[in-house]
């Protein structure tokens, strides 16, 4: 195989990537959207896909890195794997390519980070919101609590967690 091919092949498996991670970033934006509405099922599901997919960017990144360690090879290169090195051993016809090619992989990345951080501020204040809504239901009968039983009179509740003594 030429070199010309193998940068076309590169150029192959980096769209690839892109249109992976672009999936990512809509199943991340999803993923968010069901944890603002507590959709446990979509997200669920999204999980699940977000799962699958990230498997297949695995061997897709695999894939790239083979190539990658091809093509530096070729070169007599000790040059690693990372596309900033493969584009300065690169011919010059493919250098532009290769560099916005680079841009938008940066940029989906950049994107995934951000959803991903997004998605676990919403999910760690989600959990301490329902703890503390636990701890303030659980511990409205701390001793020191006074409640109306139902003669209007103020009483501090025993053992049994109860808000309000509602007997009719």
């Amino acid at each position: 195989m030429s070199a010309n091919n193998e940068y076309e092949k590169l150029l192959r498996i980096l769209e690839e990537e892109i249109k992976g991670y672009e999936t990512l970033v809509m199943i991340l934006s999803k993923k968010q959207e069901a944890i603002i509405k507590g959709d446990v099922e979509s997200l669920r599901q999204l999980v699940v896909d977000e799962q699958t997919l990230a498997k297949r960017i695995e061997n897709i990144v695999k894939e790239r890195n083979s190539l990658g360690l091809l093509l530096s090879n070729r070169r007599n290169r000790k040059a690693g794997v990372r596309l900033s090195e493969l584009i300065e051993i690169a011919p010059e016809n493919y250098k532009n390519l290769l560099q916005r090619v680079r841009y938008k992989l940066m940029s989906n990345l950049e994107q995934i980070s951000r959803l991903n951080r997004e998605n676990e501020y919403l999910l760690s204040f989600s959990i301490d919101f329902v703890r503390n809504m636990t701890q303030l239901i659980v511990g409205a009968d701390v001793e020191n609590v006074k409640i109306y039983n139902a003669k209007g009179h103020t009483f501090s509740p025993g053992e049994n967690n109860k808000m309000l003594d509602y007997q009719i």
